[in-house]
């Protein structure tokens, strides 16, 4: 009976040893994924702060351009070529209405809708310089004839002034000026 009861207990120490040695590579399983995870976190943070380092790449911006790929999979290189695309949309922008100081950052424009948005910057600068030069035309108009600006823009009637004949805007002139007298 003794010796039934020691080898009772020696299973029991076996199986609580086990227990215990089971127990202690999990743990250290643990502690070692832990720690792959922890060398994962910071490569990816270092990954993201070599990306954030470049020019005109903001958190934001590097947000948008990854969309739900990981930080692992973006392209140095189609980074700058995206960035460098969207440089052209901020400058255009800042042509069309400047700041007061300094410039716009470079916000992503989604490839989809780049072309369409970058023709729509583009007709709104050429509206800004064609309004700029009738204005310039119009100060011209009025201040080689004498005249006002609102007689040159009544005679222009809703036209662009580079379609105004400076002899039909001075015959129209002499006419008036006989007609008041």
């Amino acid at each position: 009976m003794e010796a039934k009861n020691r080898e009772e207990k020696e299973a029991k120490q076996k199986e609580a040893q086990e227990k215990i040695r089971v127990r202690e590579e999990e743990r250290k399983q643990r502690q070692e994924e832990a720690k792959k995870t922890k060398e994962e976190s910071k490569r990816v943070a270092n990954i993201e702060k070599n990306l954030l380092k470049l020019p005109n790449v903001d958190k934001v911006y590097l947000t948008a351009f990854k969309g739900n790929k990981s930080i692992n999979n973006v392209n140095k290189n189609a980074l700058l070529n995206k960035v460098s695309k969207d440089k052209i949309i901020r400058n255009i922008r800042n042509e069309v209405k400047p700041m007061f100081l300094g410039k716009r950052r470079v916000e992503f424009v989604n490839p989809e809708n780049y072309n369409s948005l970058k023709k729509n910057v583009e007709n709104k600068l050429a509206e800004k310089k064609a309004g700029q030069a009738d204005l310039e035309l119009l100060k011209k108009l009025s201040t080689n004839l004498v005249i006002s600006q609102e007689y040159v823009k009544a005679f222009a009637n809703g036209k662009a002034m580079n379609t105004i004949s400076v002899n039909a805007l001075t015959n129209k002139r002499n006419k008036d000026h006989e007609v008041y007298r």
